[in-house]
């Protein structure tokens, strides 16, 4: 079942890049939203979320929160 991966980031975030790297190893397709030069959706995405770190990272929409947790949907069959 495909998903819809979207993943917010920022210029230089290593844990952004990792999750990138993590779901190519695994062929699960994902997007990056840098959001280095959108501070109005930095803003939103803290009002959505309640949380200023990246990565953010949403599945199907919903949010699933940063890299540990996207290995733990990952490894439950949530992705």
């Amino acid at each position: 079942m495909a998903r819809d991966v979207l993943i917010y980031t920022t210029y230089g975030c290593a844990s952004c890049k990792a999750a990138g790297r993590y779901l190519e190893q695994h062929g699960v397709p994902f997007r990056f939203v840098n959001i280095s030069q959108n501070p109005q959706l930095a803003i939103d995405l803290v009002r959505k979320t309640g949380m200023q770190s990246v990565p953010q990272i949403f599945v199907d929409g919903q949010f699933i929160g940063g890299y540990n947790e996207l290995i733990d949907a990952h490894q439950n069959g949530r992705i």
